[in-house]
């Protein structure tokens, strides 16, 4: 019997490769799904992010 991938949430502090990528990356081959935000969604720079969305 397969046993099934833990899920994991990550919400990433903002959209620099170090906080939204890497993490993700390190997910791949372990046994956790990790589901995270659009990049869309993350705030750029100096602007916010839709925390509405995010929120929700």
């Amino acid at each position: 019997m397969v046993k099934p991938k833990t899920r994991l949430l990550f919400i990433p502090l903002d959209e620099r490769p170090c906080n939204y990528q890497f993490p993700y990356l390190l997910a791949q081959g372990t046994d956790f799904e990790m589901e995270r935000p659009p990049l869309e969604w993350m705030g750029q720079k100096k602007t916010h992010g839709d925390t509405i969305r995010l929120w929700a």
